[in-house]
């Protein structure tokens, strides 16, 4: 990924912080002259600094993971359009500005002893109350049948990258324009760029 220094961030809590709230990732990796790619949720765990997440059996870029081969986790978090007139600058050129995180590293795959703990685990996370109010649901024999249909895998991180695309290279004046004209939109994420521009970082 090309990441200019000012567009560069390297704090651990905002790329686990962008991780968990944008679990939904992109999960690439090259199998000689194709690339493969799954959109699948995909959980961080702080403590292993790895991410977990689980394919279709039926999806064949499991495969992939048999021979030690690196991957790539794409997670997108909030962007949005920024017009020129919301600069204080003329002339000025629109631009899009976002939020992403690239998790690099050689995934493992996951026994179904493995696989059924991932899988509660996943289910935990989002959806904290499913044991109580469906108790059936996360049952381990049952998960446990559910997880033949699945091959789960762990990706330990091996490099992470970090780009916040919010406007640092532009004015102060330009900054806080755009900042504010994006906070007047309905959409929350939107909302947020328009915070980080604000932000000045």
């Amino acid at each position: 990924m090309y990441v200019p220094d000012a567009f560069k961030v390297e704090s651990p809590a905002l790329l686990a912080e962008l991780m968990r709230r944008f679990g939904f990732a992109t999960v690439v990796c090259a199998v000689d002259d194709d690339v493969l790619t799954s959109h699948l949720p995909l959980v961080y765990d702080e403590s292993r600094h790895s991410l977990f997440g689980h394919f279709a059996k039926a999806n064949d870029h499991w495969k992939a993971f048999e021979t030690s081969r690196k991957a790539t986790a794409i997670f997108h978090g909030a962007h949005a359009y920024v017009s020129p007139t919301m600069y204080a600058t003329k002339p000025n050129v629109p631009t899009w500005a976002y939020t992403v995180v690239h998790a690099h590293g050689v995934p493992r795959l996951l026994n179904n002893d493995e696989a059924t703990d991932q899988i509660i685990a996943m289910v935990d996370y989002f959806d904290p109350s499913l044991a109580s109010t469906n108790p059936e649901s996360v049952e381990r024999e049952f998960v446990g049948k559910k997880a033949r249909g699945i091959v789960a895998f762990e990706m330990p991180i091996g490099r992470i990258e970090g780009k916040f695309k919010v406007g640092q290279n532009k004015a102060d004046a330009d900054r806080e324009g755009a900042g504010e004209a994006l906070l007047k939109s309905d959409d929350p994420l939107v909302q947020e760029i328009g915070r980080l521009y604000l932000a000045g970082d």
